[in-house]
Formats: C-alpha cells, sequence, structure tokens
C-alpha cells in the first residue's frame, strides 16, 4: 500500500479535512493535497512530521506495507502493521474462579437491592388509606 494512500485513510478515519492537516503542517491546502495524490515525494521529514501530527508510527509513511485502522468507542485511531497482527496476543478467557466470584458478587448485591425495589403505593392508594 502507497503511503499517499495510508495518508488519506489515516486522516479520513480522525475525521480531518485536507485543509486541517496542511494546518498541522504548516502548509497550504494545494500543497497537502499533492502530498496525497503522490504529486510531491513523500521525504523522510515529511513523513515524521505526519507521523508527529497524527501520532503514529513514521514508519506507515516510509514503507509500502499494509496497515489496519482500528477504531475506538471514544473515536481515537489506532494504526496497526498486517504483519503484526499475528503477534497480538489473543485475550485469555476468564477464569472459572472469576467467574465464580463475579456472580457471588452480583447475588449479595441483588440481595441488597430487593428491598429497594418493593412497589411504591400510589398516591390514590394512600389517600385511600387518610
Amino acid at each position: 500500500m502507497k503511503p499517499e494512500h495510508k495518508l488519506r485513510m489515516i486522516r479520513k478515519a480522525y475525521g480531518f479535512t485536507q485543509t486541517q492537516m496542511a494546518e498541522k503542517l504548516n502548509t497550504c491546502q494545494t500543497a497537502y493535497g499533492k502530498l496525497e495524490r503522490d504529486q510531491t515525494a513523500m521525504t523522510v521529514e515529511r513523513a515524521h512530521q505526519l507521523a508527529e501530527a497524527l501520532k503514529v508510527d513514521p514508519r506507515v509513511f516510509t514503507t509500502h506495507e499494509d496497515i489496519v485502522l482500528l477504531t475506538t468507542e471514544d473515536h481515537k485511531v489506532e494504526v496497526l502493521f498486517k504483519s503484526e497482527l499475528n503477534k497480538v496476543t489473543p485475550v485469555e478467557e476468564p477464569s472459572t474462579h472469576l467467574l465464580l466470584d463475579i456472580k457471588a458478587r452480583i447475588e449479595r448485591i441483588e440481595k441488597i437491592l430487593r428491598p429497594l425495589k418493593k412497589p411504591r403505593k400510589r398516591t390514590s392508594q394512600l389517600k385511600a388509606l387518610w
């Protein structure tokens, strides 16, 4: 994947416009657009500026290695190299002991909350009692 394509993908994932990216790089939108369209060479210096602005590894813009973008619920973007995906350690399944402990805690909480869940008497019922 060309660095220019990765640049466009990451910029869009962050929701930045070309104008906003140009401002981050202290350049004009036209110059930035040429960079994304591969009409201007990607220098090592520019790659480092982009990496700093987008908070990614500079190698993203200096290699043709494919990347994967992960977007979290709080709109943070994480860039991973596809070659590194195999190195990601899978999340371990919770142990039976841990699950039983959690279940016991939930049961204790429910026991405490049970008296609070009793239905309240309606206003009309209260008036009848007067």
